[in-house]
């Protein structure tokens, strides 16, 4: 890696400790294991890290390069650099899809995601690459959302990066596409992680890099390990509607991006951004395709339900003390509890008006009860 990305920094060391404190022993647990130390990122803005900017194939002396951005042979986190075949990382679709699919695994698994996950590469995947091979030299990957096995106790810290030589592998990867990435997110790292022994891949294109062959009309779609190791595509769920929806066996769930142009129509809510993918999984248990914007707003619904439940639960109690109030001398005990029940079960009551009528003489004290709550045959 030529670039000084902080999260090689968090490397994993033979006593089984990353190197600032992010995880606390290996991904397996295998603290035993003697590896050599993985080497550390350069400081940014040090002697080391100006030698590895110098080293980009891009690299412009002339540009004021910032030790407070990161710079790659594909993609910086800097927003003026301009260079053609460089991806500038924090774009707003790359963000939102990183965003929506961690909201995804952590409501579908918990907490087991992280985005910009290290995975060192064991040797005997290296060796099995072809000589020219992009990750052979390179050594390792960061996909940008990766999901981890459960080997970890509730509460745990994940790991920021892994070996495969002593670790399990993620279960699961996503890669966003962009200009510079497409070709590598669907050649070499497609190969090296069937290689590596994870069990799905998946692929969002927001922006439709992908030719044809592979994008088949979807923006997301993706591949799972069959019995022979290799990579098949994962078919769409037939009867399913208009958008394509696929089954994840790593998430135990049906899943789905749902453009934003049919967000209103699907799920009756806008997006005023008019170019937005979302991606949903279907909840069997609520029967509706859920995503981080649904969630919120079904809370919010339930925060103003149960607002207004307080609400009307207050108005009735004031009715209900007020008929007892009124009503003492003139019904019995039994009465009175009577009412009481009818109201509190059918969550209304009668007005205070319709109460004096029974005060003065003018009305029955049934006419208090609902027709679908039996009056009491009882008589004052």
């Amino acid at each position: 890696m030529a670039t000084p990305k902080a999260r090689e920094q968090e490397r994993i060391e033979t006593n089984g400790n990353t190197a600032n404190g992010t995880a606390e022993r290996p991904f397996n647990g295998a603290a035993t294991v003697a590896l050599p130390q993985l080497p550390a990122a350069p400081m940014p803005g040090s002697a080391a890290w100006w030698a590895a900017i110098r080293a980009l194939t891009h690299y412009d002396p002339a540009y004021p390069y910032d030790p407070t951005h990161e710079y790659d042979d594909e993609y910086t986190t800097d927003p003026d650099y301009g260079v053609d075949g460089v991806t500038y990382l924090t774009t707003e679709p790359h963000k939102e899809a990183l965003a929506s699919f961690k909201y995804t695994v952590d409501a579908l698994r918990g907490p087991c995601a992280w985005r910009e996950f290290t995975v060192h590469l064991s040797d005997a995947v290296r060796q099995a690459r072809p000589p020219d091979h992009e990750f052979r030299n390179k050594g390792h990957l960061i996909p940008d959302v990766a999901v981890l096995p459960e080997v970890f106790m509730p509460g745990e810290p994940l790991p920021r990066a892994c070996r495969l030589a002593v670790d399990p592998p993620p279960l699961l990867v996503l890669e966003v596409l962009s200009e510079s990435t497409w070709q590598s997110d669907l050649g070499p790292k497609l190969d090296t992680y069937a290689a590596m022994g994870i069990a799905e891949y998946w692929l969002y294109d927001p922006e439709g890099h992908a030719p044809p062959a592979h994008a088949d009309g979807v923006s997301f779609w993706g591949w799972r390990l069959d019995d022979t190791g290799s990579y098949v595509r994962i078919p769409r769920q037939p009867g399913k509607g208009e958008w394509a929806v696929y089954h994840s066996e790593v998430l135990a769930a049906d899943i789905r991006m749902l453009p934003a142009a049919a967000r209103d129509m699907d799920v009756g809510m806008s997006d005023e951004t008019g170019s937005r993918h979302w991606l949903q999984w279907w909840d069997p248990n609520q029967g509706l395709w859920r995503d981080r914007e649904v969630d919120a707003e079904r809370k919010t619904q339930d925060v103003r339900a149960e607002a207004e439940r307080k609400v009307q639960e207050a108005h009735l109690a004031e009715r209900i003390a007020g008929m007892h109030s009124l009503l003492k001398t003139k019904l019995s005990d039994a009465s009175r509890a009577q009412i009481e029940a009818n109201w509190r079960r059918t969550g209304q009551g009668r007005t205070m008006a319709e109460v004096v009528e029974v005060w003065l003489g003018k009305a029955d004290w049934h006419s208090l009860q609902f027709p679908d709550q039996p009056d009491s045959q009882g008589s004052e």
